[in-house]
């Protein structure tokens, strides 16, 4: 504990005291701690005072800027506001800088300075309301200056209409007059100027009537003499200086000869936006004969009738988008000296006036035509959509479905391969493929096979449409879609039953591989390193070359979906690494997946997915079909003698396989589609018409398909 200091005799009472000696030694201690106390107190009350000054200041420095705001903001600025805007808010932009005084005031309770506040912003609110004042003077001001010269340009306008009525121009403006007067009076105005304001506003009235006379009046050179003999009659024209009654028949005479230009300008203006507008096949306004009279006189019948043959061209133009190609085509090899057409035919007659001018519209037309064709035969979708005949494409089989129906149409009637997609949509949906996933191709794909329902052109043509880029994507399509079976063959067995593919999945093993085969920023970043065997190629050929002798692109395409399937099939049994050599099992496995079966009986690849006994059921009921048509059945010399005149080459006698070779016709993505010719010795066999034999394996296939051999 601290040790209390001893102070001796101090005595408490009202007497003086007696200090002792320590005592009096510690008072100069005591003395500096209490002007240490002095100074704190003293440095605390000037930062009270520093601190209540900077309040003050900010809050001056606030109210000035929101008064500055309030006047000047382009916005919302009392400034900015122009005439009665101005006079009705002078008053509520008062009260808000009042209120934002008594806002800034409250944040200044216990402020040393808020007395010399109340000061201050009693002198800034008599200048923040003086400029208030003087805005709204000066906009009171403008605008009863823009009122008055209001009045008076809507007298001006009147009496233009009053040109006819000598009272009620009088009358008009008697009343201008006097609204003037009151208004010049109001200004302070000196009269000396008052009245040579009066002057000048008669003059300006007056020529106004004169020139609402003129505006009514149809001008002409023979008219201009009788016009301005009734004008100097008038009581108008009698209230101009002479001066400007000289000037006013001056500009009279000019306006007579302007006028004669404008007209004939203004037509020609009209015509040649006419022309632009016809040649894109819309049909111009219509231009009354008597204009074309006025301006070219008696040749304007004629000028009328080739307008009217541009009328026409306009019509045929516009109505190109909807015909068949087959039309158009006529349109570009028209004889245009063909006797006994219509008006609208556009036929030139040499003696005509307008033959020079309708070989120009033929030609036109004629070059509208063909670009139309090349549009259709460069992208028909997109010709038909130009046309209003195609709608915005949906990815949706409902959509899809509409879009084919549309597609067969525009095929139909434009002459054009069937197309289901323009070229841009073909262009992003293979932008779409190229990124998309092995589910979403197979997905996009059973879309697209919905979509079709079995119409295996619409179908191909979209496969052709977005999948040349992709053969292996296109090659899978078309074995979805194939219509022979709904699996193949891949290995055979003799103690267990065959091992088979349905085609889905081998579409998707081919998607699969397909993927794991673009380059490693496209593909799936998890498989890398994936190629092909070297000896890939030759050792295809060994397996399947001989189905591709006379098809080199269809040997490429089926080559490539062939290799995908290979590696699709590796990747899905773990085995893709191992790529140096072929595995012969595998590709074995991979051909008979991709390219399909060979028929043994007669040699040749079948429609993928069928079966052999569907095949040769298929070949023996179309052949026996021709064979009754065309009398290639055995005859009674033929059974009793073993010989008939009438069948030379024994054609009822052998066994079909034995007389004739099977050749395919054409391959679709790499795939047989179901017909082939018959070779016969060195040539093929024809019907009795000549026409080629053709075996449509696919045709009917439902229903000859179980009919036993």
């Amino acid at each position: 504990m601290a040790k209390i200091p001893s102070f001796g005799n101090l005595q408490l009472g009202g007497g003086s005291p007696t200090l002792s000696n320590n005592v009096v030694s510690i008072a100069p201690g005591i003395r500096k701690i209490g002007d240490g106390l002095n100074a704190v107190a003293n440095f605390m009350l000037q930062k009270k005072r520093e601190d209540d000054q900077l309040q003050y200041q900010n809050a001056l420095l606030d109210l000035d800027a929101f008064g500055n705001d309030e006047l000047n903001n382009p916005d919302n600025g009392y400034r900015n506001l122009k005439g009665e805007n101005a006079l009705n808010e002078a008053g509520n932009y008062n009260q808000r800088y009042e209120d934002k005084i008594k806002e800034i005031r409250e944040t200044l309770q216990g402020n040393s300075f808020l007395d010399k506040f109340d000061i201050q912003t009693k002198d800034m609110h008599i200048a923040y309301s003086r400029q208030l004042m003087l805005h709204e003077s000066q906009e009171q001001s403008a605008l009863a200056l823009k009122t008055m010269q209001a009045s008076i340009d809507l007298a001006m306008t009147n009496a233009q209409n009053l040109y006819g009525d000598q009272t009620a121009l009088m009358m008009g403006f008697d009343n201008l007059l006097a609204r003037v007067d009151q208004f010049s009076q109001e200004q302070g105005m000196p009269e000396e100027l008052r009245k040579a304001q009066r002057d000048q506003i008669a003059q300006q009235y007056f020529s106004s009537a004169l020139d609402g006379w003129v505006a009514h009046t149809e001008l002409s050179k023979g008219s201009f003499a009788s016009l301005a003999a009734k004008m100097k009659k008038s009581y108008a024209y009698n209230q101009l200086t002479e001066v400007n009654k000289a000037k006013y028949m001056l500009k009279v005479d000019s306006l007579t000869k302007r006028q004669g230009n404008g007209v004939r300008d203004s037509l020609s203006l009209e015509l040649a936006n006419a022309r632009a507008m016809q040649e894109r096949g819309i049909v111009a306004p219509d231009i009354p004969l008597s204009r074309f009279n006025a301006v070219f006189g008696k040749k304007g019948q004629q000028a009328y009738d080739a307008y009217q043959d541009g009328q026409t061209l306009a019509r045929n133009i516009g109505a190109m988008q909807n015909m068949p190609s087959r039309d158009l085509i006529a349109f570009t090899n028209e004889d245009i000296l063909k006797e006994g057409g219509t008006p609208s035919d556009l036929t030139a007659d040499p003696s005509s006036p307008n033959f020079a001018q309708r070989l120009e519209i033929q030609s036109i037309r004629a070059k509208a035509a063909g670009e139309l064709l090349k549009q259709r035969n460069k992208d028909p979708i997109a010709a038909g959509y130009q046309a209003g005949e195609i709608k915005d494409l949906e990815f949706t089989p409902e959509a899809l479905q509409e879009r084919v129906v549309q597609a067969q149409r525009i095929s139909q009637d434009y002459g054009t391969p069937m197309r289901v997609f323009s070229n841009s949509e073909a262009n992003n949906l293979s932008t779409v493929l190229e990124g998309a996933g092995v589910d979403q191709q197979a997905q996009l794909l059973r879309v697209f096979s919905q979509a079709t329902d079995g119409n295996d052109k619409a179908y191909t043509a979209i496969l052709n449409d977005i999948g040349l880029e992709h053969p292996a994507f296109a090659t899978a399509g078309a074995i979805l879609n194939s219509p022979a079976g709904q699996s193949i063959v891949v290995d055979t067995h003799t103690f267990k039953a065959d091992e088979t593919r349905d085609k889905q999945t081998i579409a998707n093993l081919i998607l699969k591989g397909a993927e794991a085969l673009k380059p490693p920023k496209k593909g799936d970043p998890s498989i890398k390193g994936i190629t092909l065997p070297s000896n890939s190629l030759e050792a295809f050929d060994k397996e399947a070359g001989l189905y591709f002798t006379d098809d080199p692109a269809a040997k490429q395409q089926a080559f490539s979906a062939t290799m995908s399937y290979y590696v699709g099939k590796s990747i899905s049994d773990g085995t893709y690494s191992n790529t140096r050599e072929v595995n012969l099992d595998l590709l074995k496995e991979s051909v008979k997946a991709v390219v399909g079966e060979k028929s043994k009986k007669y040699n040749v690849r079948m429609p993928w997915g069928m079966s052999e006994s569907s095949f040769n059921n298929a070949v023996n009921f179309q052949y026996s079909e021709y064979a009754k048509a065309n009398g290639w059945t055995e005859s009674d010399n033929s059974k009793d003698y073993g010989n008939d005149p009438l069948d030379p080459y024994g054609l009822a006698q052998r066994n079909f396989e034995s007389r004739f070779q099977l050749i395919p016709s054409t391959q679709s993505n790499g795939l047989p589609d179901g017909r082939y010719f018959i070779k016969a010795g060195n040539g093929f066999l024809s019907d009795k018409n000549g026409n080629p034999v053709i075996i449509d394996t696919l045709k009917n296939f439902k229903d000859i398909k179980d009919i036993p051999e």
